[in-house]
């Protein structure tokens, strides 16, 4: 727990002279309301003297300004440690997004993103409970147990140690349930993230659930999820069960003791009704502290719990072991790459996805990968923005390893358009603006122009302004693909990077497209990755992959000519689209 709590210490020292100014807030509500008994004392042995009603006056003049004040002081620390922890919570959810907008492709293989949801939501929730509410309890307990035992103890010590008696085995008590909770809440946030990631996955994917018919089979699995997670909450509510009521026995026993034995004593004259009345009334503050000692418990242990789970996403590296520090003077890139006996390999694969690579692609040549489905080509391509960094071998761009390379100066100079094209749910505008936040609409017309769907764009009601909807579900896949074209051409790249990125494009819209990128690209290098090759002849250099090994490499005239790999499929694609157009 306490391994957990160190990654809050640098948050709450950034709030400490808040913080302090809470407890000292809190000290004083404390104070004040530790005086409170102090008063009845006075007013129970003032009746009891018969003394007249006018005496109980300035007592109750002094009861109603001490309840002003400790409300005062009570709201204050409140409003100062609530707001703490908001800001806290805020801070860390911040930090939290932002370490996992930088984590590598292979964290994201490891962790569903409803589980990342999960975390990033119910479990700062817990955390934001520990250090608001759970945090000012603890200190307002330990607080009200010092002052109130003190004064306590002033007034008659052997009564006082009464109050000690259960404090053993509150102790114990709370030990034992403590670390149950801490365990059993830890399954429950687990299944939590279990639901979250499968209703994420369904809800993303309900329209191929719809065609398959699976509707009734993806319910029947969120309801066994669900009564996991139903069962999981009843085991912890089950602790409380036995916890709470064990507490409140203590507490009773304890106030059976004090009316026994302080009665005892009153009776022999060892102190007067009022005093016995006033150790009536710590008794009663002290039922809080002692039954909400469970309560800061469960706060304590469900916070640590959380707390762990996202220290857990906080604490995974942003790169490699032994990944080399960048260069600071590299501030910009030509565009010459290579890759040098490059070898990747993924968790849990029988076989490498690339297997001692090596290649070299000039500044403003264009390199074509072929291969069939599963051959590595996405692997090579997400080397060099490195999405992912090589298991062995070397990745250079102008002869400098890219890890070496700061990531902004890196990525900026790359225009990516990866296999899968995603959209925002934002305009289009916006969302071309992804790649250039100050592009003039000019910009964008010109991108949109050369990616073919400027005419399509201002078709639409509202033009560039016009909502593409969730994943960009409002548009074809050739629209969605050539969007994404435009807005890796408005970054203006050095490097451009196509993962067969017109798959849903027409041969012709296609041809054109490639024809027009020529131009732009002429003096920039270009990565193509496709599985049609005809439409990629014209690159200057083409590599021929098969189970993450180049197989063949050359320019087109010469794989033709070598009559391989290559040409082989060459000549079936030509002989599918003349079946094609004769239908």
């Amino acid at each position: 727990m306490l391994r957990n709590l160190r990654a809050l210490v640098p948050y709450l020292l950034r709030y400490r002279w808040s913080y302090a100014a809470g407890f000292v807030a809190l000290f004083l509500k404390s104070i004040f309301a530790a005086a409170f008994p102090l008063f009845i004392k006075q007013a129970v042995d003032t009746l009891a003297a018969q003394q007249p009603a006018s005496a109980l006056w300035p007592i109750a003049g002094a009861l109603l300004a001490v309840a002003a004040a400790k409300a005062f002081f009570q709201f204050w620390m409140r409003w100062i440690i609530a707001r703490n922890a908001r800001r806290i919570e805020s801070e860390v959810s911040a930090d939290l997004v932002g370490h996992l907008l930088y984590l590598p492709q292979r964290f994201y293989r490891s962790y569903p993103t409803g589980d990342i949801m999960s975390r990033a939501v119910n479990d700062l929730s817990a955390v934001k409970a520990m250090i608001g509410q759970g945090l000012m309890q603890a200190v307002d307990i330990l607080l009200t147990f010092v002052i109130v035992l003190t004064v306590m103890a002033a007034t008659d010590w052997r009564l006082t140690c009464v109050v000690f008696l259960p404090i053993p085995l509150v102790s114990i008590t709370v030990a034992y349930f403590g670390r149950q909770v801490h365990e059993r809440f830890r399954k429950v946030q687990e299944s939590l993230s279990d639901i979250a990631s499968l209703t994420q996955e369904n809800l993303n994917n309900v329209r191929v659930i719809r065609a398959y018919g699976q509707s009734s089979a993806e319910a029947e699995r969120f309801r066994a999820l669900n009564q996991v997670y139903r069962s999981e909450n009843l085991e912890l509510v089950r602790i409380w069960r036995r916890f709470y009521p064990q507490l409140e026995l203590l507490v009773g026993l304890t106030f059976m003791a004090i009316l026994g034995y302080g009665g005892w004593r009153t009776m022999q004259g060892a102190m007067t009704i009022g005093s016995f009345a006033m150790f009536l009334s710590y008794m009663a503050i002290l039922t809080w502290p002692m039954i909400g000692l469970g309560w800061v418990v469960n706060l304590a242990q469900r916070g640590s719990s959380a707390l762990g789970r996202i220290h857990e996403l906080m604490s995974y590296p942003l790169s490699l072991p032994n990944t080399p520090t960048p260069d600071s003077s590299i501030m910009s890139l030509r565009g010459d790459v290579s890759f040098e006996s490059v070898s990747v390999f993924y968790p849990g694969a029988s076989r490498p996805a690339l297997d001692g690579v090596s290649l070299a692609i000039r500044a403003g040549q264009t390199l074509a990968v072929v291969g069939s489905v599963g051959c590595g080509k996405s692997t090579l391509l997400d080397l060099l923005p490195r999405l992912l960094d090589a298991s062995s071998g070397v990745v250079s761009v102008d002869n400098i390893d890219v890890r070496r390379i700061p990531l902004n100066v890196l990525r900026s100079s790359i225009g990516y358009v990866p296999q899968g094209s995603f959209l925002f749910n934002r305009s289009i505008r916006q969302n071309l603006r992804l790649a250039a936040p100050t592009a003039e609409d000019w910009r964008l017309e010109e991108a949109a122009s050369i990616a073919q769907v400027w005419d399509e764009i201002q078709a639409f009601p509202h033009g560039l302004d016009t909502l593409v909807g969730e994943r960009g579900m409002t548009l074809s896949g050739g629209q969605q693909q050539r969007l994404c074209l435009a807005r890796a051409l408005l970054r203006d790249p050095r490097i451009l990077l196509l993962d067969d990125a017109l798959s849903s494009v027409d041969a012709g819209a296609e041809a054109a497209i490639l024809e027009r990128l020529r131009l732009f690209m002429r003096n920039r290098t270009t990565i193509v990755a496709s599985h049609r090759l005809s439409a990629i002849s014209y690159a200057d250099q083409i590599a021929v992959l098969e189970e993450g090994s180049i197989v063949e490499y050359g320019s087109h005239d010469d794989l033709l000519a070598a009559n391989g790999v290559y040409a082989d499929l060459y000549r079936k694609q030509l002989l599918e689209e003349e079946l094609s157009r004769d239908e």
